[in-house]
């Protein structure tokens, strides 16, 4: 790349971040089995059947033979008797071969290389076109940056990349790692190479620097460096084993700075360290789950020519970023895979080039090319702010934008890029960009650029960044007001009849969304790519799975948008990329979902339920009844699809799968904690007095000198420790594991939204609890001053009466050590309270109340808790900072009381309030909420999956639309077998026929 003659076309450095992707399946994952009826490689195998044969003929075998070949190498000592014993190198043949044909079919960095390398034997065919001479050296380098080479973590990896330099030793293909002297694996041989190294460079410079160091104190070996990045090769050297080091460039500071939630990107630190290698006057910033072709990579060169003046000053450049279209080669997985192919392909196709268009395209990610002298001279690639640039490559195009440079995108060019398959994985992918979208919002670049913009620029600057994510949070939010306001009609007596007197819009059916008309540009493009008919074909099977997806996703947005609004805080969040075979349980989709979408979707038909039988009939005298309302099917299929999605989505329910789910979910609802459960040990109260340390004193018999204020502390230092006692309640100051039941799971998020205020001044962390208190505040009065008296008297005296006795219950529970009885008692207490209001309010017996307004009242109940536990906790926060300041001031030295250290009292009054919070917890009947939802959640997805799973076993519909039409059971098998079948005889048929004309041919020819 050194010799390489600029002019004729840039010189391209194609830069691969890797942190722990997977660089070639390994054995285990592809003998694994993620969804417990087919294993990783047959699943891969249903997606490709047409490769896997021809690889089978490769290594002449059947495919029934070469896949029971890979699986019998597990254990030599296992190989059928029907199978001769295999010697080693065959194994090792077969094996690798199998990872690799896998691999190259999944989004692993193999796969990714070899897209790369393909650019690498393209400019070596086109070596010899006028104008281009390489002098021997290569106009292209290809920088793998692995963040853990050579760490604790690293060893199956490390093997993998030591193949990949062998594999393709003629390119110029190096490694750039990330040294920690400290952290390095012993039998990596890292740090004996780097040490090595920089000796061997500082005797050869006379001991007064090392290369490409730039300290003197980076020369000895025994004073040695701490932190590196460092580039690694290719050795053909035996005693290297496979690679050797390059180049050494010590640092000061790790790769990441800072601690915990403020430590920097890992990402755009790992691009940034790699930069310092990259020689290119391009850089193409690749993901570790890319790919390309042939045809594609000859076209690289003169699309790179758009990045130059077109006058030909090398001092000015067109654009400094160039990006281009992208394919997604995950379509064929799953349901999943094809709305994410076609979300990406909008996004990198049509939306780019409209913005390219109103000229304020920006860095969406990956594979656009970027000026590397502008990149690593003003920020590097991307920025690493911890929660604030969580989208680092968008931060690029900050920069591009204050510097007031170009970013264009070309149609001429075509990369292949893999997404996410699994459904819980694409949320988090959407939890990721909408949050930040919104830390996007925050960022000083972007003040400092619509300073300077006009507004119609401002506007387009808008619809390109976060206009987006905007839009998906006022959609949700409408939702939950527009069936609000029918509750408040309902209230109010105002009926459909009288909306419709006044003309109101209110008094039409919903039917069709706005949203619906954005399928319109995704449908034109692929008419104007492939015509009308094959463009229907293409859009219409998928659109029904494909709105399910996005109606529930696009809440993933709008929440995690909200979220990060309210909160300020943002993180990056892996996906993992599972396999589309994965399914999930419903435990894990209710930690991922009850708080976002399950519990949205119950209060919506809640309040539907609740408003359709209460709004009053017309005037004409029609009785109450459902009639009188709208019946708001789009608002009820959306409140389905809410609470349905992920388990419709889950692939292959099967009769074990669903017996899985009934016994960890049913065991998580109602499992309560006991003694047993591990919780966070507070030692006794400590004083630091005049004699030293020691326990609060308390009143000794015949003690003369004991004053009063000594009386009173004894008594309160007594009913502290008692309180305080991990036996009293589950006192959890930090949660290391996973929650195992519903109520460690809600405490521990109660916990989170109302932490230890540490500084009441500070008003980021007392103002959310307040707004909080009076949001709730504010919808309570709202809907309880629409409730008419009755209403009301039963929810002071009925509710009110059951929540006595639930206090009485939940105090007799702890303290008889959580007895399973008592606390069967605690949770079902609740149910019979409609069938007992006669009897606790005679005046209110039906049918003068019907179980509407029970569920109105009971509502009304909830959201008074919702006031009272806020209050209850921030009112708990000030009496225990009152009495932590107190026995910390000299006051209560002079009385008597000793003096109490400041950090022993503060971390008594944390564990206090951490009791109150679960108290509050359970007697402001939070838990028993959840445990009722769960209820339901349970029986919705019970329902479902039972539904799916008959369907699946009977007909195999449910893996023909959702997954994959080889994996489908039933009917569908048969027919797909039978479908095979005639295909094969009717490619043998052909081909028997070729070589009966062949034959022809030669005897002719004789």
């Amino acid at each position: 790349i050194d010799g390489a003659v600029y002019g004729s076309f840039p010189t391209l450095t194609q830069l691969i971040p890797v942190y722990d992707e997977d660089i070639i399946l390994a054995v285990g994952k592809l003998r694994g089995s993620d969804d417990g009826v087919n294993t990783n490689l047959s699943f891969i195998i249903t997606q490709y059947p047409d490769q896997w044969n021809l690889l089978a003929q490769k290594e002449k075998l059947t495919p029934e033979e070469l896949y029971g070949a890979f699986m019998c190498y597990t254990d030599p000592n296992n190989t059928p008797s029907d199978q001769p014993p295999c010697d080693k190198d065959e194994r090792e043949h077969v094996i690798t071969e199998v990872r690799l044909w896998a691999s190259m079919r999944m989004q692993t960095v193999v796969r990714t290389i070899h897209g790369a390398v393909l650019y690498h034997k393209a400019l070596a065919v086109l070596a010899g076109l006028p104008g281009i001479n390489n002098a021997g050296k290569s106009p292209v380098q290809l920088m793998l940056s692995h963040q853990t080479f050579g760490g604790r973590q690293a060893a199956a990896a490390e093997r993998d990349i030591k193949w990949i330099l062998w594999k393709w030793l003629d390119q110029n293909i190096c490694v750039c790692v990330n040294y920690d002297r400290d952290g390095a694996r012993p039998d990596s041989g890292l740090r004996a190479k780097v040490e090595s190294f920089m000796s061997s460079t500082s005797q050869s410079s006379g001991g007064t620097h090392s290369a490409h160091s730039g300290s003197p104190a980076a020369t000895s070996a025994s004073n040695g460096f701490k932190f590196a990045s460092v580039l690694i090769g290719y050795s053909k050297v035996l005693e290297d084993d496979g690679w050797k080091v390059l180049h050494v460039l010590p640092r000061l500071f790790p790769l990441r700075i800072g601690k915990g939630a403020f430590q920097t990107q890992g990402k755009s630190a790992n691009q940034k360290h790699a930069l310092l290698f990259c020689k290119g006057h391009v850089l193409q910033m690749m993901d570790a789950n890319m790919g390309a072709w042939m045809g594609e990579a000859f076209k690289v060169p003169f699309v790179m020519r758009q990045m130059l003046d077109p006058r030909g000053d090398r001092r000015k450049s067109a654009c400094r970023i160039l990006g281009f279209r992208e394919t997604i080669f995950t379509r064929e997985h799953s349901a999943v895979g094809e709305a994410m192919a076609g979300s990406e392909w909008t996004f990198g196709t049509i939306f780019q080039r409209t913005l390219d268009y109103l000229g304020v395209r920006m860095h969406y990610g990956h594979p656009d090319f970027m000026d590397g002298f502008w990149a690593s001279n003003r920020g590097s690639t991307s920025k690493a702010s911890p929660s604030l640039n969580v989208s680092e490559d968008m931060c690029a195009g900050l920069n591009l934008w204050l510097r007031k440079e170009r970013s264009k995108h070309s149609d001429l060019l075509e990369w292949e890029k893999g997404r996410e398959v699994d459904f819980i994985a694409s949320s988090v992918f959407f939890a990721k960009i909408s949050s930040g979208a919104s830390s996007f919002l925050r960022t000083r670049d972007l003040f400092m650029i619509c300073e300077n913009m006009s507004l119609f620029r401002q506007m387009s600057f808008f619809y390109g960044s976060a206009g987006f994510f905007l839009n998906n949070a006022i959609v949700d939010i409408s939702v939950m007001i527009y069936v609000s306001i029918f509750l408040c009609l309902a209230l109010a007596s105002v009926s459909i009849a009288d909306l419709t007197l006044l003309e109101s819009p209110l008094a039409t059916e919903w039917l069709l969304p706005v949203g619906a008309v954005t399928i319109l540009p995704q449908f034109f493009e692929l008419c104007l790519e492939y015509g009308p008919i094959e463009g229907a074909a293409r859009l219409l099977p998928r659109m029904l799975p494909t709105t399910i997806f996005f109606v529930f996703q696009n809440k993933v947005v709008a929440q995690s948008f909200t979220n990060a609004v309210l909160t300020g805080f943002s993180t990056y969040r892996g996906t993992g990329r599972p396999n589309a075979n994965k399914p999930s349980t419903w435990l894990q989709i209710y930690r991922t979902y009850a708080n976002s979408h399950f519990y949205s979707a119950l209060v919506v038909l809640f309040i539907y339920n609740i408003q359709s039988v209460m709004m009053p009939g017309d005037t004409s005298g029609a009785s109450t009844s459902s009639s009188a309302s709208l019946p708001m099917y789009m608002i009820i299929f959306i409140a389905a699809i809410w609470l349905l999605s992920p388990t419709l989505f889950s692939p292959q329910p099967q009769p074990s799968t669903v017996w899985n789910n009934i016994i960890e979910f049913g065991s998580f609802l109602v499992g309560l904690p006991s003694q047993k459960v591990s919780r966070t040990e507070l030692k006794p109260l400590q004083l630091v007095g005049g004699k030293g340390e020691g326990e609060i004193p308390e009143r000794q018999p015949g003690d003369k000198n004991a004053n009063m204020f000594r009386r009173l502390l004894a008594l309160v230092s007594g009913t502290i420790k008692k309180f305080v006692s991990p036996r009293t309640f589950l006192v959890r100051s930090a949660f290391e594991a996973e929650p195992k039941t519903l109520y460690e799971h809600w405490l521990k998020i109660s916990f989170r939204d109302h932490p230890w205020i540490e500084n009441f001044a500070d008003p980021g962390q007392l103002g959310p609890l307040i707004l909080n208190l009076f949001c709730n505040l504010a919808v309570f009065w709202i809907v309880t001053a629409m409730m008419y008296a009755q209403l009301l008297d039963i929810t002071v005296q009925a509710f009110g009466f059951f929540l006595c006795v639930h206090a009485l219950l939940v105090t007799i529970w702890t303290a008889t050590n959580r007895s399973n009885i008592i606390g069967s008692l605690v949770l079902l207490w609740w149910l019979p309270l409609p069938f007992l209001i006669p009897y606790i309010v005679p005046h209110l017996a039906p049918p003068t109340v019907t179980f509407a307004e029970i569920q109105l009242s009971g509502l009304a109940f909830i959201l008074a808790m919702r006031v009272v536990r806020p209050a209850s906790l921030l009112a708990s926060q000030v009496a225990l900072r009152s009495v932590t300041w107190f026995l910390t001031s000299p006051r209560c030295v002079r009385l008597g009381g000793g003096h109490v250290d400041a950090a022993v009292a503060v971390r008594v009054a944390k564990g206090v309030y951490g009791n109150v919070t679960e108290l509050v917890y359970l007697l402001g009947c939070e838990f028993h909420v959840h445990v009722y939802a769960g209820v339901l959640i349970f029986t919705a997805n019970l329902c479902l999956q039972v539904a799916l799973m008959l369907v699946e076993v009977i007909t195999g519909l449910h893996s023909l639309v959702f997954l994959n039409p080889r994996l489908a059971g039933g009917w569908f098998r048969a027919v797909l077998r039978q479908r095979d079948e005639a295909s094969n005889a009717a490619r043998m048929g052909r081909a028997a026929e070729s070589a009966k004309r062949g034959a022809r041919a030669s005897v002719a020819q004789i």
